[in-house]
């Protein structure tokens, strides 16, 4: 009979054991779960503030885009894309009259520069040969 109560304490002594180990692995379950919960919620919140700021920016281009003149306001990208490389055109062609403007200037200012200079010449022989 000692025996048999020997086994039965050594008995409850292992589940008593294997029900701590269980606590102990259920408070840790716990506590994990308790961490990704947090961490799903920081994450939830960072995804709403990202869709928030992001309907914001959205309304407030469609506001923008509500303001242009109605000649402007096509959705088209082909058509954008033609009106960007249209503008681009346009800028080159004024870069060049520019450049064109600016040389003629020179020029014009050369050739009066030297017309100047031969009148200049021309009076100074002038007076040189009057008496």
């Amino acid at each position: 009979m000692s025996k048999d109560l020997s086994e039965w304490i050594a008995t409850i002594e292992t589940l008593r054991n294997q029900l701590a180990e269980a606590c102990q692995q259920r408070d840790q379950a716990y506590k994990s779960a308790a961490n990704w919960q947090r961490l799903y919620e920081t994450e939830a919140s960072q995804r709403r503030q990202a869709a928030e700021q992001w309907q914001s920016r959205l309304e407030h281009l469609q506001a923008q885009l509500n303001s242009l003149p109605p000649s402007q306001q096509t959705g088209d990208p082909t058509s954008l894309a033609q009106q960007v490389s249209q503008l681009q055109a346009r800028c080159q062609r004024l870069s060049q009259d520019l450049q064109a403007e600016q040389n003629a200037h020179a020029q014009t200012r050369q050739s009066l520069t030297a017309a100047l200079g031969e009148t200049l010449e021309q009076l100074r022989g002038d007076r040189l040969r009057q008496p």
